[in-house]
């Protein structure tokens, strides 16, 4: 679950500054590192998109400032860990 997003995610983690390209099948969102755990300082990986379309299936794009994030709005009670924006990651949407 992501401060602010309206649902959670998966959200693997960065690895160095890298993602994971995998995606589901039809998505156009991009992975990127742009998530932080505020408690451990560990980054996590999020698809960041501009418009629903580019989501996986059932998930939104969820606007968190100039950053916007697929999410499930379903799961959120489901979620394990709470993370937030890192500062200082650039946005490619």
């Amino acid at each position: 679950r992501v401060q602010g997003a309206d649902g959670a995610l998966c959200a693997p983690p960065c690895t160095g500054a890298q993602c994971p390209k995998d995606v589901p099948e039809g998505t156009t969102a991009e992975p990127q590192c742009v998530l932080q755990d505020s408690a451990s300082g560990n980054k996590y990986c999020a698809l960041t998109c501009s418009e629903d379309g580019a989501c996986p299936h059932g998930a939104k794009c969820n606007s968190l400032g100039p950053l916007g994030l697929c999410v499930y709005p379903d799961a959120a009670s489901r979620a394990t860990l709470a993370l937030e924006p890192v500062a200082e990651a650039q946005f490619i949407v």
